[in-house]
């Protein structure tokens, strides 16, 4: 039996049913096909046998466990990034080990502004990368708090490799943050960029993993180091094709502040990027005062009253097709839900627009997180000064600086600013997004514990305030706000207050 490490994959020959046995470790169940299954389940087009639906049925079936290698006859290829995993379940069996890949030998060095001395967990990654005391000596996913720093560790790591370097990233605005900020510390030469619109390489390419994924197979096949930021993207099949691009990268490392995927799509992450190399939370970060200390607060509503619009689908168009007024909505769908109880709750926008409202009169910066365009339009007539980033608006850059500069007090914004966006100045973090406490509420509260710093490096923001709220009447919102209270209470105080609406 052999196992051969390459530089993106490896290959393990030998006995089929070893190779049959390590295939099937490698494989999980996707938690988001099979919750897809059980509402389908309930379809009546299903239980009547109509055509459609059994295939949608079977083709789910079918996607419902995800395998993250490919098995042929006597043979199972699977990313490198698995290699540590596969070798302790080969542990109980003789196998050749044989590491095929080469070290690259073309550095540069590459200077620019910009630089400073690194936090005590920058410091602590670094030097687990320069001794190379990490898996294969050249991978590891390095799981920091958001707003800690991961742009300037990367940043250390491609400088003190000097190799040619591709950092992937999930949007476009976080592409020109990156680029701004690597041509701020490297120099505009050695910058380039691959996404939005420009398709360059260079000695560093920030590219999305969107475009990276077109890409032709040869195009960064002369790249020695890949960086996957919000590396638990490549869960997915799309990101995870990218994270595999440079065929010849020796060196791949993952930064995320929520590694784990709410579908389960872990084993991915680690093929791509390696096994978990350093973890610093975010309750260390506060610890530290790294990150602002946040004080929550949890409003209870038990009252709903206005309208939401409805839709249909016609020609594969999301036609409007009138309104509905809210009602106390109690079953078990819970986009049914957050229509009736967040979106279309007049009284629950008015009350948020007035809470925003009083702190930004106050000089104090107020982001609220929605989940859709129509919710942003109502408060936006609530409160005509407010900015509002989201998917495919052009302003978003525009916006997020006039926060940053405190010209704008009262930023909306969908997930587009809820991962990767650097808005230092929040003091006031309304959540209406909704969400169960995993991947996208850590990724929410980090925006407002952000902290700046002076010259000297010392924090300017000591604390945040943040506010959510609770549905008790609704159980799917008030499981979603229970988990996220789980959440908030490793972080900080909880106080609970009920919302008078009447």
């Amino acid at each position: 039996m052999k196992l051969e490490i390459h530089n993106s994959n490896a290959v393990l020959t030998g006995p089929e049913d070893i190779c049959l046995k390590v295939h099937k470790s490698l494989s999980y169940v996707n938690r988001a096909i099979s919750y897809q299954i059980f509402r389908m389940s309930k379809s009546p087009a299903l239980r009547q046998g109509q055509p459609w639906a059994v295939n949608k049925m079977n083709e789910l079936r079918a996607q419902q466990t995800v395998f993250c290698g490919k098995l042929s006859a006597g043979a199972y290829t699977f990313p490198v990034g698995l290699v540590p995993r596969v070798e302790k379940e080969l542990r109980e069996y003789n196998y050749e080990r044989q590491d095929s890949r080469v070290l690259p030998e073309n550095r540069r060095i590459m200077k620019g502004p910009g630089w400073r001395n690194l936090r005590k967990s920058q410091q602590a990654v670094m030097d687990l990368v320069t001794t190379g005391n990490i898996p294969l000596g050249s991978m590891g996913l390095i799981n920091l708090a958001t707003g800690v720093g991961k742009t300037i560790l990367a940043a250390n790591i491609i400088k003190h490799l000097g190799v040619r370097t591709l950092f992937m990233v999930p949007t476009i605005s976080i592409l020109k943050q990156t680029v701004k900020n690597f041509e701020r510390l490297f120099g505009t030469k050695n910058v380039r960029a691959y996404g939005g619109g420009k398709k360059s390489v260079g000695y560093i390419t920030v590219g999305t993993y969107q475009s990276v994924n077109l890409s032709e197979p040869e195009t960064f096949d002369e790249v020695d180091l890949v960086v996957n930021d919000e590396s638990h993207h490549i869960g997915a099949e799309t990101f995870a094709s990218a994270a595999q691009r440079a065929r010849r990268a020796f060196y791949r490392f993952g930064l995320s502040a929520t590694p784990e995927r709410a579908d389960g799509g872990d084993l991915l992450v680690e093929g791509g990027a390696g096994p978990v190399i350093y973890e610093y939370t975010t309750a260390q970060a506060i610890a530290d005062g790294v990150l602002a200390r946040p004080s929550f607060t949890v409003y209870d509503v038990y009252e709903t009253a206005g309208t939401y619009n409805t839709y249909k689908t016609i020609k594969k168009k999301r036609v409007r097709t009138g309104s509905q007024k809210c009602s106390k909505y109690s079953g078990p769908d819970a986009d049914e839900a957050y229509k009736n109880w967040i979106l279309g709750n007049d009284r629950l926008n008015q009350f948020v627009s007035s809470l925003a409202s009083e702190m930004a009169g106050n000089d104090l910066s107020v982001l609220i997180l929605i989940d859709e365009k129509e919710h942003a339009d109502k408060l936006l007539e609530l409160m005509p000064g407010a900015g509002y980033a989201y998917g495919g608006n052009k302003e978003n850059e525009a916006l997020q600086e006039a926060f940053n500069k405190r010209q704008l007090r009262i930023l909306l914004g969908t997930s587009t600013i809820g991962e990767g966006t650097d808005l230092p100045p929040v003091n006031l973090l309304i959540n209406l997004s909704g969400g169960s406490g995993g991947a996208s509420t850590q990724q929410a509260i980090g925006r407002a514990l952000r902290n700046e710093e002076d010259e000297n490096g010392v924090a300017q923001k000591p604390t945040v305030m943040i506010v959510d709220f609770s549905f008790p009447e609704s159980n799917p919102l008030k499981k979603q706000s229970q988990g996220r209270q789980r959440l908030f209470k490793t972080l900080g105080e909880v106080t609970k207050m009920k919302l008078n609406l009447e």
